[in-house]
């Protein structure tokens, strides 16, 4: 089933998005609202209404899902894989908290994954690289500083300026 253009309008449909869109906590969410489009394969829809369910049922039942507040994080992780490229210690903060949030509802859907099959299912296709979150924290403090220890290079040269 096609839904045509005209159609959409006349359903509101943009100003349904920009109403979703104010909810938005980051430009990129904003960004992803923009891109949603009506689900016209019927099987995939279905999936979609029933992830949604076991999502609001959460807020029904004792055990809601954690906060998922993510970062962006998008422009780091284009840089991720250049050498030799600076990435504020800021940032590699923001990373450990996507992966520490990523890691949590990860352990929640495991626990719950009979209450939350298809959310259980959806979540296990994520990496697990849970040890960044020590590699990076053991270098940067919560304060986003560098350690003196986050390298040999840096410890001598820290070392020589006192």
């Amino acid at each position: 089933m096609y839904i045509t253009d005209k159609t959409l309008k006349d359903l509101e449909f943009p100003q349904v998005l920009e109403t979703v869109k104010s909810f938005a906590l980051s430009e990129f969410g904003a960004q992803e609202i923009e891109q949603i489009k009506p689900i016209e394969d019927r099987e995939l829809l279905l999936i979609h209404l029933k992830e949604t369910d076991e999502y609001l049922t959460s807020f029904h039942n004792n055990n809601r899902i954690p906060n998922h507040g993510f970062q962006d994080i998008s422009k780091a992780i284009l840089y991720l894989g250049i050498e030799n490229t600076f990435i504020e210690p800021k940032v590699l903060l923001d990373i450990v908290s996507n992966v520490s949030i990523i890691q949590e509802l990860t352990q929640f859907f495991e626990n719950f994954k009979l209450l939350y099959p298809l959310l259980h299912d959806k979540i296990s296709d994520l990496p697990r690289n849970f040890e960044i979150i020590t590699l990076i924290t053991a270098r940067i403090d919560k304060f986003a500083e560098v350690a003196d220890n986050a390298s040999p290079d840096l410890k001598n040269i820290r070392l020589e300026k006192m």
